[in-house]
């Protein structure tokens, strides 16, 4: 059925957007960092002339039921997230198969995952940069022997995470640590605390800006157990049967981001710019590097189309 989002993937001429064609809705929740996206989206559209527009939900969950009444066009999402918030289902480690699962399983609900991102929002802990003690860390083993060896070192989790039987509980157990000392605050304020040296980690997302700002870097999860949130634009499969201009001004989008600039993008805002202005340079960013002629990135498989 959606035979145009494959066309968009190919080297086929895009159509030229009609004057007459509504504006594009592209929904966020009110999350900066789906927010940022959502106009990086935007403005890729707009360097094409396809004209769009932001349209703001007062929750992740509103905005995914807006996509699937067909009410709103496009929406970033995360794998993760709506495999295990949306679709009720498990939600794996590995980014390749994450998306695999929730292209596939979406597909059912009318729904297309275009080509993914090299930006996974995982859960990571993060640990203070020099002069900090602990900035020599960079595996989640190293900090797992830390706390066996001083158990008065706290980590800051959020509450939820300390709840759920995926959560905490699971990181212990992978990585041999039956007891620890747990500071539960939300992931701003973990974040901050670690900064300031009341925790030895914090726990927040991979892509998390304010990190950035305050000199922390994340470990490595080296036994995976955090699921994978690979971003990426969904679209409903009338849309991507109809909008072949749309889909190809998102192609700079697929593949070219990653974590880093996710994390970095977020810390621009974090530092005071405007959303909008840091999605515009963004998007001159990632129609840049398309431009480029760039070697393959090996995967253990090739990487799907829209509409496999």
């Amino acid at each position: 059925m959606v035979l145009s989002a494959a066309a968009a993937c190919s080297g086929d001429p895009s159509p030229s957007p009609s004057p007459t064609d509504p504006a594009i809705r592209v929904g966020t929740g009110p999350e900066p960092e789906s927010t940022l996206i959502a106009n990086v989206l935007v403005a890729l559209m707009a360097d094409d002339g396809v004209i769009a527009e932001v349209a703001p939900f007062d929750s992740a969950r509103d905005a995914r039921r807006a996509l699937e009444l067909g009410e709103i066009d496009v929406l970033p999402s995360y794998t993760g997230a709506v495999l295990l918030e949306e679709l009720g289902r498990s939600a794996p480690a590995d980014p390749d198969i994450s998306y695999t699962n929730a292209r596939f399983e979406d597909a059912r609900n009318g729904l297309v995952w275009l080509p993914r991102t090299r930006a996974d929002a995982t859960f990571a802990f993060f640990v203070a940069g020099s002069p900090s003690r602990f900035a020599n860390l960079g595996r989640t083993a190293q900090l797992a022997a830390l706390l066996g060896e001083q158990p008065d070192l706290r980590l800051c989790v959020d509450p939820d995470f300390v709840e759920r039987p995926d959560g905490l509980a699971a990181v212990q157990d992978a990585y041999a640590r039956p007891e620890v000392n747990v500071l539960e605050l939300p992931p701003a304020e973990a974040i901050r605390a670690t900064a300031r040296g009341a925790c030895i980690a914090g726990l927040s997302t991979a892509t998390d800006g304010s990190a950035r700002v305050l000199g922390l870097h994340a470990l490595d999860d080296e036994l995976g157990v955090f699921p994978a949130f690979v971003l990426c634009a969904v679209v409903t499969d009338e849309f991507a049967d109809t909008r072949r201009d749309a889909i190809a001004a998102l192609r700079p989008f697929g593949r070219r981001v990653t974590t880093n600039d996710v994390s970095r993008w977020n810390a621009q805002v974090v530092r005071g710019e405007e959303i909008e202005a840091v999605a515009e340079a963004a998007a001159v960013e990632l129609l840049v590097r398309a431009r480029r002629p760039t070697s393959p990135t090996p995967t253990s498989s090739p990487e799907p189309t829209a509409t496999e």
